[in-house]
């Protein structure tokens, strides 16, 4: 059984596919570049009146694990991998540094993420674009998915992600 009990709310998104996928393989990390700062307030516009044509799986902060898709459905948050991703939205910027992610917020999304490789058989290694487009498991940035498919622009979870320090706390 799988302990998904980091997770402190839900709120589930506007726009997903309903669609019992199968097994995901490959767990993407993103960046909210929200000036909120908070999992609640990104949860919340996800699921809004006005909420965009995106979601994700899971959004996090330094206090919130906010589930927003179910772990079976299709969260729009990366083109290209969203069949078989599963995405977690971390509160920062893909310009901040190493320093500036605090423990707390990478701990939420290392919870969630072990949880989520323990449920699906996913491995906790690093994938890169050309790892991606051989469909190998394992764990990328959505930089990497759009290095991978080009049908988006998106450079999260930024250069200085602490990647080491992330997958030290899987």
């Amino acid at each position: 059984m799988t302990d998904y009990s980091c997770i402190t709310d839900t709120i589930l998104a506007a726009h997903f596919t309903p669609v019992d996928r199968g097994a995901p393989t490959v767990v993407v990390v993103h960046t909210t570049e929200s000036p909120y700062n908070s999992g609640l307030a990104v949860s919340n516009w996800f699921a809004g009146k006005q909420a965009p044509q995106a979601s994700a799986h899971v959004v996090v902060d330094n206090k919130h694990v906010i589930r927003c898709v179910p772990d079976a459905n299709i969260a729009w948050a990366a083109p290209g991998a969203n069949k078989q991703g599963l995405s977690v939205e971390v509160c920062g910027y893909a310009k901040w540094g190493p320093n500036d992610w605090n423990d707390d917020t990478l701990g939420n999304a290392a919870a969630i993420v072990s949880a989520w490789l323990a449920a699906w058989g996913i491995p906790a290694v690093r994938l890169g674009a050309q790892e991606l487009l051989a469909g190998q498991s394992g764990i990328c940035g959505h930089v990497d998915v759009s290095k991978a498919w080009k049908k988006s622009t998106h450079t999260d979870p930024g250069a200085g992600w602490p990647w080491d320090r992330f997958m030290q706390m899987l």
